[in-house]
């Protein structure tokens, strides 16, 4: 069964669930769903959730934020994070936004903007790592667990490497990989196996190319004709 033009796309479904998570937080909830995996038309989505990317960076630490920016626009609360990554000695972006009407949208746009920063700090290779071990925890059960005492792991529960019809989706990358600054002037649209990158005005060479660069990274090209940005989205 096909998606439907109105279904959320996989980035709006994982947003709302982070921002639960965040809420669920605050309240000092246990949390332990640390990747998402659902079925949206004809594959299957699976991502790092907010607190799986908390335990990723956790784990992986030489980090330090250093910087925060907050503002108030168009009924907006928009968050911008600067992380300095101690292991490449590299500054990275996360950027991200809430409804100001919303419950605490402070902290959902401050919350979210680190996760997309962190995000960006880890490898991919760590993250789909990771994911594995996370859902081979998920498959195991008690009568498979070793004696007590033993570090043998359980025969049948060895983590299992995501499979092509299980990614992370493109549009959930592309907000990571593109400057917030860039983003902000693209308008992307996701229709079906495309995801489409439109100026919203002319951009600036270094912006244009950057772009240009990111998209060819996840197999797409500009369209000089319709002036766009076509990706693949798979």
């Amino acid at each position: 069964m096909s998606t439907e033009p109105n279904d959320p796309s996989p980035y709006q479904i994982m947003e709302a669930k982070d921002e639960d998570q965040i809420l669920s937080e605050m309240k000092g909830e246990f949390l332990s769903q640390y990747v998402y995996s659902f079925t949206q038309g004809s594959r299957t989505i699976t991502n790092l959730s907010y607190i799986g990317i908390k335990e990723a960076i956790r784990r992986r630490g030489h980090y330090q934020i250093i910087e925060q920016t907050v503002t108030e626009a168009n009924g907006k609360i928009r968050a911008l994070i600067k992380v300095h990554d101690l292991v490449n000695d590299i500054d990275v972006l996360g950027a991200s936004e809430a409804e100001a009407d919303k419950p605490f949208a402070y902290v959902l746009a401050v919350n979210k903007a680190e996760r997309n920063a962190f995000a960006k700090v880890m490898p991919a290779k760590l993250i789909a790592e990771m994911i594995a071990e996370k859902l081979g925890k998920v498959v195991s059960t008690n009568k498979d667990a070793s004696p007590a005492g033993t570090h043998a792991p359980p025969k049948d529960v060895t983590p299992k490497p995501t499979t092509p019809e299980e990614q992370i989706p493109v549009s959930y990358q592309l907000t990571s990989w593109i400057a917030p600054e860039t983003f902000a002037m693209l308008t992307m649209t996701e229709e079906g196996k495309v995801i489409t990158l439109k100026p919203k005005d002319r951009l600036e060479t270094e912006a244009f190319k950057e772009v240009c660069k990111i998209a060819e990274k996840f197999g797409g090209k500009w369209v000089k004709e319709e002036g766009v940005w076509v990706i693949p989205n798979a």
